[in-house]
């Protein structure tokens, strides 16, 4: 079976959202690069929408520890990334998940099956198209596929 990532960009999606989609697997791999060792197994870098990276955090004490590194942390990201995506992300924006707090990144790959982190990461893509038609169709379409394969 194909890697979800495969059948991505395999679809006629525009190149943005499969540049953003790419990146962000680059940013999920490269994390404990990113973020102090204190965050990084308990942060998750979700989406990317507009040059603005989403992070998930579990509460509102690391939220407010790394807004405050903003700035740190958008220089660490071009750090790690190839030169020609440097400026790919201008900004950074948290979301509280509590789920992340009993878990660290490393137990949420291990006890997430990758196709269901794939799964929420698509259905954050389809948020990005813009034709409610064509996106209910695209979801519902994918949703089809995923119980198909028993994903």
């Amino acid at each position: 079976m194909k890697p979800v990532k495969d059948i991505f960009l395999s679809l006629n999606l525009s190149t943005q959202i499969k540049k953003n989609l790419l990146l962000l697997e680059f940013l999920q791999k490269n994390w404990e690069k990113i973020v102090e060792k204190e965050f990084s197994p308990k942060t998750f870098p979700t989406l990317i929408q507009e040059e603005t990276l989403w992070i998930e955090v579990p509460n509102h004490y690391v939220l407010q520890n790394l807004s405050g590194k903003t700035l740190v942390l958008l220089e660490k990201i071009k750090e790690v990334l190839p030169e020609k995506l440097k400026n790919s992300i201008k900004n950074l924006r948290f979301k509280i998940n509590p789920s992340l707090e009993t878990l660290s990144h490393k137990k949420t790959l291990k006890t997430i099956p990758s196709n269901s982190q794939n799964l929420k990461i698509f259905l954050r893509f389809c948020e990005e198209i813009r034709d409610p038609e064509i996106k209910k169709v695209f979801v519902k379409m994918f949703k089809s596929y995923v119980k198909l394969k028993k994903f």
